[in-house]
């Protein structure tokens, strides 16, 4: 029996969360149990579990509202497993992801949090729109981010800003260390999580936990475990104050976790800046992009 135990957070995705749980269930080596936090208006997805029952995985269905960081720190306490992994309901695992991620554990016994590559998928069967999104919104984005020290390809290191820089996927063979995990697929060891947690308060979640967990332990990236990300089909982020919200949430984790400095003021500003002009420029090309 594996001894991972995965962990979803949902609200209001049951139309969505099929391809997640498919991908979970397909795994050449199943995890020990299933726990889904559900903090939806209703309780459809209950109903659409009962298809996976018989299927070799034990699931746990908590249905409470809770904000996301919450039904994380609440879906583990209902684990029995030694390795925690955390994904979003819009996360598509590859086949092999559970083994991979199981390997890496076994073959290094220090307290590490295993990360894995991102591969970042419209799929979306209008062409036209994938084009515009792929070949021209996306670079101009990378560029964009790059100069508000919003994110850029690099070491998986974080930049003075207290975002991230990610590894191109592809670029290399074996696991390397660094100080960043996506919450689309995180993976910890039992006794680390329960030390560090996630932050309740702190909905730039992602970045908090790894910062404060690459102070004491390794954080490994692993590109052999591999998985999708499917936000667009799930429909991504909301509108104008979806963003003021991500805003304050970056505020409060920088907070937290770095030096009232005049050079990390200014970096935080500008990200903040850069974080704002993203998200009215997001709002604004929504429609565009879902137009039929």
């Amino acid at each position: 029996m594996s001894d991972i135990s995965v962990v979803i957070p949902t609200k209001n995705r049951a139309d969505h969360i099929g391809l997640c749980l498919e991908s979970i269930f397909g795994q050449t080596m199943l995890p020990r149990e299933l726990v889904i936090v559900d903090s939806s208006d209703t309780r459809e997805l209950e109903v659409i579990l009962e298809r996976f029952d018989g299927r070799g995985v034990s699931i746990e269905y908590i249905f409470m509202q809770a904000n996301p960081m919450e039904a994380r720190n609440i879906g583990a306490e209902y684990t029995s497993g030694d390795i925690l992994t955390f994904i979003d309901d819009d996360t598509v695992l590859d086949q092999d992801c559970l083994m991979e991620i199981s390997r890496v554990f076994e073959q290094d016994q220090r307290g590490i949090v295993g990360a894995t590559t991102a591969e970042y998928t419209t799929p979306d069967s209008n062409m036209v729109r994938n084009f515009v999104f792929l070949r021209i919104l996306l670079p101009m984005y990378q560029v964009f981010a790059r100069i508000f020290l919003l994110l850029r390809y690099g070491d998986g290191k974080l930049l003075i800003s207290g975002h991230s820089t990610i590894i191109r996927p592809g670029s290399i063979k074996s696991p390397v260390s660094v100080e960043y995990v996506t919450g689309a697929n995180m993976s910890f060891r039992r006794a680390v999580f329960f030390e560090f947690k996630f932050d309740k308060a702190i909905s730039f979640e992602d970045n908090d936990i790894s910062f404060r967990v690459s102070r004491k332990y390794d954080i490994l990236y692993v590109p052999s475990a591999r998985y999708q990300n499917n936000r667009a089909l799930s429909g991504g982020q909301g509108g104008v104050w979806w963003y003021i919200k991500d805003i304050r949430g970056y505020r409060n984790y920088f907070r937290k976790n770095f030096p009232d400095t005049l050079k990390y003021r200014i970096a935080f500003y500008w990200s903040a800046l850069g974080m704002f002009i993203r998200g009215l420029v997001g709002v604004a090309l929504r429609p565009i992009l879902r137009r039929r």
